[in-house]
């Protein structure tokens, strides 16, 4: 299996999705990030928590499961783009835990929702964010 760039936080889950998925030939698995992009967070996540549960229902009687994953922010370059350390420094205070989320925070959440101890989970939209509400 190739491997993506691991040190990225997309390449991890990609990374880790791959080797889940490998250790369940024969079953299905749809998971998908939802994460919104300036200009299009309010709607990308909107659609993530309809459309969701409704592939679910469609894929289900196919024995594919369906779930998403709407990650907090995470520092990325793309994250701190434009934003000033006082805003960062706000952003990371909203958290209960004092800090942002790490690659390998999202990718644990996509690891589970990739194995066998997720079978009976589908149509779900996990918030790995930290407890901010």
């Amino acid at each position: 299996m190739e491997s993506a760039a691991p040190e990225s936080a997309f390449g991890l889950i990609i990374e880790t999705l791959l080797r889940a998925v490998a250790r369940r030939a024969g079953e299905g698995i749809f998971l998908w990030i939802c994460r919104g992009y300036p200009g299009t967070g309010p709607f990308t996540i909107r659609l993530c928590n309809r459309l969701t549960p409704v592939l679910a229902k469609e894929l289900g009687p196919k024995g594919i499961t369906v779930n998403a994953v709407a990650p907090g922010p995470v520092p990325t370059d793309l994250f701190l783009n434009g934003k000033s350390d006082d805003l960062v420094a706000r952003i990371k205070a909203m958290n209960p835990f004092g800090r942002f989320g790490t690659p390998k925070d999202i990718a644990r959440v996509v690891t589970f929702l990739a194995s066998d101890q997720a079978a009976w989970i589908s149509g779900q939209v996990i918030r790995a964010n930290g407890g901010v509400i």
